[in-house]
């Protein structure tokens, strides 16, 4: 994306933001650097997991899990 707005002579951050849904190290080595928001898919993942086994151990749901995002703003968004 980043380089067809290059191509395009769209100029990001200035014409265009972009973000990501993960933060793979393909956007912390972009340029410009993209934002990414971290959704701790490991941290996902296990409770995910221990809600399951305890689902089939019959045992009931505690309520919603929260896992807290993690924004890691950088410079195809401009300044935070």
């Amino acid at each position: 994306m980043l380089a067809e707005a290059l191509r395009l002579g769209v100029a990001v951050p200035d014409d265009l933001l972009v973000t990501a849904g993960s933060d793979a190290q393909q956007t912390r080595i972009a340029s410009p650097a993209i934002t990414a928001l971290d959704l701790a898919p490991e941290e996902s993942g296990r409770a995910a997991v221990e809600l399951l086994i305890a689902r089939l151990n019959g045992e009931p749901a505690d309520g919603p899990v929260v896992i807290p995002a993690r924004l890691h703003v950088r410079a195809s968004t401009g300044p935070a």
